[in-house]
């Protein structure tokens, strides 16, 4: 069963108003692709969960006062068994009030990135006898460009609401158990860890931040072999431990002013080149989707008008690079990680062998 959380048709329509003649039901499969796609790895399995089971507010309730019970019941059993060991409580859920603050956060972006993977299939009538454009008296159909920019709108609006609440999960994470979750640490898992974070790095617009983030969320997870090459391992452990765990220590913290804009920067001077592009059986082409177009059109990629805007990314990435381990070696003292380690020592003798005072000459 494709369960979704919107289980009635008004319910959809405060998040997008579509005409009161469509049925839910002819959107539900879209709605929980995009439930899959985008709101599950956010949320998690366990707390995905309890939104769905939180549309009905009795069923909700009764589970949250089975956990009290059984908590009640795993306490008097700890308590007549002193000597044995103490049996965990089970975690309390949120309370359906909680869950209640939740749900438009999650509901938001659903109905406009499940809808707008409807539009496709949404003026078509598809029988045995075919494809047809499905049309009626009196109503014209849309003009290319105007599906194109309802397309465009939703996906906005949709990706938006994602990345507002990421935010909102953030700011209230120990709230519904969030820290605990495989999503939280997938989320934290950059160290640049939103869209509005990534976006403070750049002074271009970018038009689908949390879009463009899980693009290059994987590019920043490679670019981050670069910092170890400059902090080595046992510090760069240290600092991924205490992002993961949002408790930077005010040292670390120091360092992430250098290590975020060169892994942002960086990343996005490669984003450039392996993102604008698509790649299938036809071969390497660059996607252009034109407002003036009545249809998405591809076309060979220009990769070199890229190389300018490419290469001054990268030298702006490789300078907090040089900045980062310019701040390491002046300040090895605060950071005995790092000043145990071959990076410090290999600085050391290189400094060493640079500075012509230090030469000694044997006759």
């Amino acid at each position: 069963m494709m369960e979704t959380l919107f289980v009635e048709k008004n319910d959809f329509q405060q998040y997008l108003p579509v005409n009161a003649s469509l049925e839910l039901k002819l959107i539900q499969s879209h709605l929980w692709q995009a439930q899959q796609l985008h709101l599950l790895p956010i949320l998690g399995n366990k707390l995905l969960n309890l939104l769905l089971l939180a549309n009905d507010e009795v069923a909700y309730q009764a589970a949250f006062e089975a956990i009290i019970a059984q908590n009640t019941a795993i306490t008097d059993e700890n308590n007549s068994n002193p000597e044995a060991t103490p049996i965990p409580l089970i975690p309390l859920i949120p309370t359906h009030a909680q869950m209640l603050l939740l749900m438009p956060y999650a509901k938001l972006p659903l109905a406009h990135l499940g809808f707008e993977r409807y539009i496709p299939i949404a003026q078509l009538d598809i029988s045995s006898s075919g494809i047809r454009l499905n049309v009626s008296e009196g109503k014209k159909t849309a003009f290319g460009w105007q599906i194109n920019d309802l397309e465009k709108s939703c996906r906005a609006s949709g990706f938006l609401g994602l990345e507002t609440s990421l935010q909102f999960l953030y700011e209230n994470k120990e709230v519904y158990n969030w820290h605990q979750s495989e999503a939280y640490l997938q989320a934290r898992q950059c160290f640049v860890s939103s869209a509005a974070e990534l976006q403070t790095f750049f002074a271009l617009n970018i038009v689908y931040p949390r879009l463009t983030y899980l693009k290059i969320a994987g590019i920043m997870l490679r670019t981050e072999q670069r910092i170890k090459q400059v902090t080595c391992i046992p510090l760069f452990a240290e600092i991924k431990q205490q992002h993961l765990q949002g408790n930077i220590s005010p040292e670390n913290a120091a360092l992430l002013e250098y290590i975020k804009p060169a892994i942002a920067l960086l990343a996005m001077s490669r984003a450039l080149l392996e993102s604008s592009v698509t790649l299938d059986d036809t071969g390497i082409s660059l996607f252009n989707n034109n407002n003036s177009q009545t249809v998405k059109v591809q076309q060979p990629a220009e990769l070199e008008r890229l190389d300018s805007v490419k290469k001054e990314l990268e030298q702006e990435g490789e300078s907090y690079l040089t900045q980062l381990d310019n701040f390491l070696q002046k300040n090895a003292e605060t950071y005995p990680l790092y000043k145990d380690s071959p990076c410090f020592a290999d600085r050391q003798t290189l400094r060493f062998e640079q500075d012509p005072t230090k030469h000694v000459h044997l006759f």
